[in-house]
């Protein structure tokens, strides 16, 4: 029998590029505010970004490599997926802030439902799963 290593997404891929965008969107006001989170976010992001193409699963192989300790390991991929969530979710309102509404109570829900999705992306993206597929 020959074992192969599949990596498992539990993720939506056009969530994580909607994500991704609202992050840089996120990334380019906190430059232009002169705020250094932006560049917390940039390496967050850059973060992120090994997670979608190369998977969760080798970036923790490649921490644990790295720092010998798979509790740090984890603790930078869960931590970069709470700064993924909030840098998506602070370019999502500012986009929708651009909006020149009179009320912007028609825009919680949506808001509500896209912010769900995110976080459920970025948890799903960070997750270091290597599953086995025996043939």
């Amino acid at each position: 029998m020959n074992s192969i290593n599949t990596y498992k997404k539990d993720y939506s891929i056009a969530i994580y590029i909607l994500s991704f965008l609202f992050s840089l969107i996120s990334i380019i006001f906190l430059f232009s505010k002169g705020s250094l989170l932006w560049v917390l976010t940039g390496i967050s992001l850059f973060i992120s970004l090994r997670c979608f193409l190369i998977g969760a699963y080798k970036v923790y192989r490649f921490l644990y490599l790295s720092l010998n300790s798979s509790i740090i390991s984890k603790s930078i991929l869960y931590f970069n997926a709470i700064i993924f969530f909030f840098s998506s979710s602070y370019g999502l309102i500012k986009c929708f802030g651009m909006f020149d509404l009179i009320s912007n109570t028609e825009l919680y829900t949506p808001i509500t439902i896209i912010l769900f999705l995110i976080l459920s992306c970025s948890i799903g993206l960070h997750r270091p799963i290597m599953v086995n597929n025996n043939r």
